[in-house]
C-alpha cells in the first residue's frame, strides 16, 4: 500500500487473501472476511484517489468487482462490475456477507480469536458506513475521493486525540530491582542456574590456546541463563557469519566439508553383535550394596551390581526387572523371597507375592533388601512370575558366598580406599575422582589427624565442595580458613551476628547472602513537603520497610563506604529530605562506586535541587549517548527540563513517559489566567485567539466569607444573564490588558472570561504573580508578572472538596521551572476530590488563590 491511505488486510475468518494491489491516498479493504474463497484483484493495478473493496465469503466471491474510481465522471475502470442489476447484486452480496460473517463470529465470541475478529469487523462496518456510497449513474461504483478519505482519517485521529487529552492518574508505586540475571531476583540467583555438567567440565579443562568447542553443548540447557552463558563461552560463529558447508553423497557415504568451526550432531544405525552372556529371559534380578548402588563413568551414572562375595552385616538389595515385550496387557503374580540365611530389612518380608500388571511393551522394576548375619554359602530361590496358575518366567538361581572379609577386595573403590588406604592414597583418590559422587562420611575417622584434615579441607575448598562433617574438624584443629568456611555455612549462627559483619573469621555481606538488596520506587509522589507531628512518617508501607532494612544494615557496620552513602542519598531524596541527601551525597567518592550512571544522575538531580543548572547540564551532555536505554532516557529527560528552564522548547517525550507526555499535552491545551489590578483586567493566555468577557456585579467580600470556593465557582452565575457581555480578540504574544467598563470601575464585579473550553473568573488580589493552571493535567506554572520569569520555591498548598467539605490534599514548592503538579499522589485521594482550591504564596511577590476542577481521566 502506497501513499496516504487507510487499509485493512488479512482474514477476519479463514478466507484467502487478495492479490497484490496498491492505492494512493485512498481507503483499501482486502482479505477474506469469511471461510473459503479467494479474492482476485486487478493484477498489477493501481488506482489513484480511490477506495478499493475486495470481498470473499465461501461461495459468494466477488471477483474483480472492487475497484472504484475517485472521480464520479472519470474514465471507465476495466475492473468495474457490470452496470445495473449486477452492481446492486454485488452490493447486496457484500452487505449480506458482512451480516452472515457477524453471525458466525458471534458464535465464536467466547474465544479470544472471536472477540478479536468481531472488533475488526466492527471497524470495517464503521468505515464502510462512513465513507462508501453507490452511484447509480451508469451502474458504476462511486469512488470516495481524497477529501472523503482524509475526513475518515481525521475522524479517527480526533477520537484518538480526545482519548489522549485526558489526565492520566499516576500509577501505583512499584518496587524495582536490578536484575543481574534475566528476570530473576537476587534470591533466585543461585548456583542451580548453571549446574555442573560435561559441557562446563570441558570449559574448565580448556587451556585457552585454541577456540573452545564442546561436543556436550546440549547438556548446558538447564535454564535460560545457562544457555546464554554457554553460547557466550562457545567459540562458534553464528550461522549468519559463515557460509554453508559442502555436502557430497556417494552410495551410502555422506562427506561433509564445513566452511568453519562447528559441531555436528548425527545418528547412525550399525549392525550389533548378539549378547551371548546376557540374560535370555524377560525377568532379571541383580544385587547391589545398599548406599553404594551406582558408579560414575565418563559423566554417566551406571549400576554397580555385586556378583562376587558378600559381606556379613552389610545391607544388600535385589533389583528385579520385568519386561512385557508383547502387544497385549499382562496380569501376573510375582513371587520372591530373600536368600536362605538372610534377614529382611527396610520393611521387606521373607516371602511375598505381588500382583503385577504390565501394559504392552512396558517394563517394571521392584526392589527388596536383606543382610547376612553369618558367613557361608546360601542358595536363593529366584523370583517367579505366574499367569493363570502357570509359571510364565523366572530369574536365574543364585548361590551367595558370604564372608566376614572380602578375599579379593575392590581396591579401586572408594569404600576400600577410604577404610584401608594410606592417607596419601586417600588424598590421591579424592584428587582423581568426582567428589560429589563419593560418600565423604567414610573418611571422617581420618579427620582427627591434623595433617590429613588440613590437606583434605584444602582439596575440598579448591574443588568448591562443602561437607559439613569434614568442615567441622577445622574447629578442632584451629584451621583459620576452615573455620571461616564452617561458620559461613552456619546460617543459624550468622543470623545472630547482625545484618552485616566484617571480622577476621566471618564476613557477612547481606547482598551476597540474599538477605537484602537495593530497591527503587517509582513513581512516587509524596503528599507532604514538611513533617507533620513530632516524628517523620513514611506513608508508603513498602518504602518504609525497605528503608528500615537499609538502616539496619548500615547500623551493623563500623563505618559506611561510598556505595552506602549513595544509597542513603537516594532513600533520603525519596522522602523529600533534600538537605540531608545533599550532605550524604557529598561523602561519596566517585571512583569507589560501581554504579557510575546512578551516581551521575543523582549528582545532576541534586544539583537541580540546589539551582545548579550548570552541573546538571554538564552531566546531561556527558551522558547523552549512554548505551543503556533506561539511563539514556533519564538523561535526555534531564536535558529537556534544563532546556525548558532556560526558556527553550522542551524535547518530545517518549509515548510511555507519563509525566513528560502530560507536560507536552498540557503545553498544547488552551490556558489563561486573569488578574484585576488598578481597574485593569490583565489576561495572559496560551493557544487562544478570542474570548468572551462577562461581567456580574456582586458583593465579593460577602461571597468569599460565606464560601471560600466562591472566587472560581461561576456555576451559580451561569443561570443569570450577565449585566454585560462582549467579545475580545486577543493579539499574539500571550498577554492582553484592557480596562474595566466605566460602570464597573468602582464596583465589585465578578469578571468571567471564556474561550477554548476554558472559563476563568477572578476577583482582585494584591500580588505580582502570573499563575497559569493546566486544569486538564493537574499542573500549574508560577511566573513573575513583570517579566514572566519562572519563580522557583514558591509554596503551593492544595485543599480538595470531598463530600462537600474542604480537606487538606497536598503541599509543596515549585521547581526551577516554576512548575508544580498539584493533582498527582501515590494514593487514591484524587478519586474522592470534586474540586480544588489552591493557595500560591510567595514571600516576595504576594499570594493568590485558584479554584480548579480535578483533571478528567
Amino acid at each position: 500500500l502506497n501513499g496516504r491511505a487507510l487499509a485493512f488486510f488479512g482474514n477476519l475468518g479463514s478466507g484467502g487473501g487478495g492479490k497484490t494491489w496498491d492505492v494512493d491516498a485512498g481507503l483499501g479493504f482486502s482479505g477474506g472476511l469469511g471461510g473459503g474463497g479467494g479474492v482476485n484483484g486487478v493484477e498489477d493495478g493501481k488506482k489513484r484517489d480511490g477506495m478499493a473493496f475486495f470481498y470473499s465469503r465461501s461461495e459468494m466471491a466477488v471477483d474483480k468487482a472492487g475497484w472504484m474510481d475517485g472521480a464520479v465522471d472519470g474514465p471507465a475502470d476495466p475492473g468495474a462490475p457490470p452496470a445495473g442489476a449486477a452492481v446492486a447484486d454485488a452490493d447486496a452480496k457484500f452487505a449480506l456477507g458482512l451480516k452472515q460473517q457477524e453471525e458466525v463470529l458471534k458464535e465464536m465470541e467466547s474465544t479470544v480469536e472471536g472477540k478479536d475478529a468481531l472488533g475488526k469487523l466492527a471497524a470495517v462496518r464503521e468505515d464502510i458506513g462512513a465513507a462508501s456510497a453507490m452511484d447509480p449513474r451508469g451502474g458504476r461504483w462511486r469512488g470516495v475521493n481524497r477529501d472523503k478519505a482524509v475526513e475518515v482519517l481525521s475522524r479517527r485521529k480526533a477520537v484518538a486525540d480526545k482519548a489522549e487529552r485526558l489526565f492520566r492518574q499516576t500509577e501505583r508505586t512499584q518496587e524495582w530491582a536490578e536484575s543481574n540475571y534475566y528476570r530473576l531476583l537476587i534470591a533466585q540467583q543461585t548456583a542451580a542456574l548453571v549446574p555442573v555438567n560435561r559441557f562446563w567440565a570441558d570449559y574448565a579443562a580448556w587451556d585457552g590456546t585454541q577456540p573452545f568447542v564442546s561436543a556436550h553443548l546440549a547438556d548446558a540447557a538447564g535454564s535460560f541463563t545457562e544457555m546464554v552463558l554457554a553460547l557466550a563461552a562457545l567459540d562458534l560463529p553464528f550461522p549468519s557469519q559463515v557460509k554453508a558447508g559442502k555436502v557430497e553423497r556417494k552410495e551410502n557415504t555422506v562427506t561433509l566439508t564445513p566452511s568453519g568451526r562447528g559441531i555436528l550432531f548425527h545418528q547412525e544405525i550399525r549392525a550389533a553383535e548378539p549378547d551371548k552372556e546376557g540374560a535370555k529371559l524377560l525377568v532379571s534380578q541383580n544385587f547391589y550394596r545398599q548406599g553404594d548402588r551406582f558408579i560414575e563413568q565418563a559423566g554417566e551414572k551406571m549400576d554397580k551390581f555385586v556378583t562376587g562375595e558378600f559381606l556379613t552385616g552389610v545391607v544388600y538389595g535385589c533389583q528385579v526387572v520385568v519386561t512385557n515385550p508383547s502387544s497385549s496387557r499382562q496380569k501376573l503374580e510375582m513371587l520372591f523371597q530373600i536368600p536362605v540365611g538372610a534377614v529382611p530389612v527396610l520393611q521387606t518380608q521373607v516371602t511375598r507375592s505381588v500382583p503385577v500388571v504390565l501394559e504392552p511393551y512396558h517394563t517394571g522394576t521392584y526392589d527388596f533388601q536383606f543382610y547376612f548375619p553369618a558367613p557361608g554359602k546360601f542358595a536363593h530361590y529366584p523370583v517367579h512370575l505366574s499367569r493363570n496358575f502357570r509359571t510364565a518366567a523366572s530369574g536365574e538361581p543364585f548361590v551367595f558366598t558370604v564372608v566376614d572379609r572380602l578375599s579379593q577386595a575392590d581396591k579401586a573403590s572408594w569404600e576400600y580406599v577410604s577404610q584401608n588406604g594410606a592417607p596419601a592414597e586417600v588424598l590421591a583418590f579424592l584428587g582423581q575422582n568426582n567428589l560429589n559422587a563419593l560418600n565423604l562420611d567414610l573418611m571422617l575417622w581420618r579427620m582427627k589427624d591434623a595433617d590429613f584434615a588440613k590437606q583434605a579441607l584444602a582439596m575440598l575448598r579448591g574443588r568448591h565442595v562443602w561437607h559439613a562433617g569434614a568442615g567441622s574438624y577445622a574447629l578442632l584443629h584451629n584451621l583459620p580458613d576452615g573455620v571461616t568456611d564452617y561458620l559461613m555455612h552456619a546460617d543459624g549462627f550468622l543470623a545472630e551476628c547482625g545484618a552485616s559483619l566484617d571480622s577476621p573469621a566471618v564476613k557477612i555481606d547481606p547482598v551476597e547472602r540474599r538477605s537484602y538488596q537495593h530497591l527503587e520506587y517509582s513513581p512516587l509522589v509524596n503528599a507532604r513537603a514538611h513533617t507533620l507531628g513530632a516524628s517523620r512518617t513514611i506513608l508508603n508501607d513498602k518504602l518504609r520497610g525497605q528503608f528500615e532494612a537499609f538502616v539496619r544494615v548500615l547500623g551493623s557496620r563500623p563505618q559506611l563506604n561510598s556505595e552506602d552513602h549513595l544509597a542513603a542519598a537516594y532513600y533520603l531524596a525519596l522522602q523529600d529530605r533534600i538537605e540531608e541527601a545533599v550532605v550524604r551525597f557529598a561523602k561519596v567518592e566517585p571512583g569507589k562506586v560501581a554504579e557510575q550512571a546512578a551516581y551521575d544522575y543523582m549528582k545532576a538531580w541534586l544539583a537541580l535541587c540546589q539551582e545548579d543548572t550548570a552541573t546538571a547540564r554538564a552531566v546531561a551532555v556527558a551522558r547523552a549517548a549512554y548505551p543503556v536505554d533506561h539511563w539514556r532516557r533519564k538523561f535526555a529527560e534531564l536535558a529537556s527540563q534544563l532546556d525548558e528552564i532556560e526558556g527553550k522548547a522542551a524535547a518530545g517525550a517518549a509515548e510511555d513517559d507519563r509525566d513528560a507526555t502530560q507536560d507536552r499535552l498540557a503545553a498544547l491545551e488552551p490556558a489563561m489566567a486573569l488578574k484585576l489590578e488598578n481597574r485593569m483586567v490583565s489576561l495572559s493566555y496560551r493557544n487562544l485567539a478570542e474570548v468572551t468577557v462577562n461581567y456580574y456585579p456582586m458583593d465579593l467580600e460577602f461571597l468569599f466569607s460565606a464560601n471560600p470556593f466562591v472566587t472560581q465557582d461561576t456555576s451559580r452565575f451561569r443561570t443569570i444573564r450577565p449585566n454585560r457581555s462582549e467579545k475580545v480578540m486577543l493579539p499574539a504574544g500571550g498577554a492582553h490588558v484592557f480596562a474595566l467598563p466605566a460602570e464597573y470601575q468602582s464596583a465589585n464585579v465578578l469578571v468571567e472570561i471564556s474561550g477554548g473550553g476554558v472559563t476563568r473568573a477572578e476577583a482582585a488580589y494584591a500580588n505580582a504573580l502570573d499563575v497559569q493552571v493546566s486544569e486538564g493535567f493537574g499542573r500549574l506554572q508560577v511566573r513573575r508578572a513583570a517579566d514572566k520569569k519562572a519563580l522557583a520555591k514558591v509554596y503551593v498548598k492544595v485543599f480538595a472538596e470531598v463530600n462537600g467539605a474542604p480537606v487538606f490534599y497536598k503541599d509543596g514548592y515549585t521547581d526551577l521551572r516554576g512548575k508544580f503538579d498539584y493533582a498527582s499522589l501515590s494514593t487514591g485521594d484524587l478519586d474522592g476530590a470534586t474540586r480544588f482550591s489552591i493557595l500560591v504564596m510567595s514571600e516576595e511577590f504576594g499570594a493568590t488563590v485558584k479554584e480548579v476542577q480535578p483533571p478528567k481521566r
